[in-house]
């Protein structure tokens, strides 16, 4: 039977050294903010659109016979 694999040691506080986080600017965000907006009502945007127009199938009204039509059946 093969003898199971060791994961390789690693130091506790690895992860730290690599990554942090520092509060943002008002000047960082706003880029991220006007992107966010423009998403907004770009989505809100096609929304209506798709929303607002017309539909495939239209139902009709059934015809009424033309004027001439009507003339002639009356004198026959």
């Amino acid at each position: 039977m093969p003898t199971p694999e060791k994961p390789l040691p690693r130091r506790p506080n690895a992860g730290a050294e690599y990554s942090y986080r520092r509060p943002l600017s008002l000047h960082e965000l706003v880029p991220a903010v006007g992107i966010a907006v423009g998403a907004g009502l770009f989505a809100y945007y096609i929304t209506r659109l798709l929303l607002q127009r017309t539909p495939l199938h239209v139902e009709r009204e059934p015809r009424r016979p033309r004027r001439r039509e009507v003339e002639r059946s009356a004198d026959a």
